[in-house]
């Protein structure tokens, strides 16, 4: 048997009146909007009731759609040592990071509701396996992108 949330074949769909939406003027970077759908059903098989539950939890996080992404690759006296652009949907799957690198600066640059640019920055350090990144769908929802971190220990001449 089937109720209003959730089939069988563990397929999820919205229903009327359980969703959320927000206006523009709610709309500023970082906030989180969250809604949580939650199911039990009991099913009876040959006299045992047996009482599934499912519960989804979607989370929408505000952010401006990402326009370009700068890599700063840093030695331990904060000397710059390479510097890479990228547009955000051609990042690359792994980065190779110069042996005397100590940290890399991650800056996500974008621009706010009224244009004006606005640049987030993110520090890795050497314990970081992955770059967080995000970049926009041709919807505008941004998606995730994850590069993993190679450090390269040989010495090059």
């Amino acid at each position: 048997m089937e109720d209003a949330n959730w089939r069988a074949d563990s397929s999820v769909y919205l229903v009327s009146g359980e969703g959320f939406m927000v206006n523009n003027e709610a709309y500023s970077e970082g906030a989180v909007y969250a809604q949580t759908l939650d199911s039990t059903m009991t099913v009876t098989e040959n006299g045992i009731a047996k009482t599934e539950s499912t519960s989804v939890k979607i989370s929408v996080n505000v952010m401006f759609a990402p326009e370009k992404i700068v890599i700063l690759q840093m030695d331990a006296d904060s000397k710059l040592l390479l510097r890479a652009e990228y547009k955000p949907v051609e990042m690359p799957d792994t980065l190779v990071v110069n042996p005397a690198t100590d940290y890399i600066v991650v800056e996500t640059h974008k621009r706010d509701e009224a244009g004006k640019q606005k640049i987030t920055r993110v520090v890795y350090g050497s314990g970081d396996e992955n770059i967080e990144t995000f970049y926009a769908r041709p919807d505008g929802i941004c998606e995730k992108r994850l590069t993993q971190i190679t450090r390269d220990n040989l010495v090059h001449s």
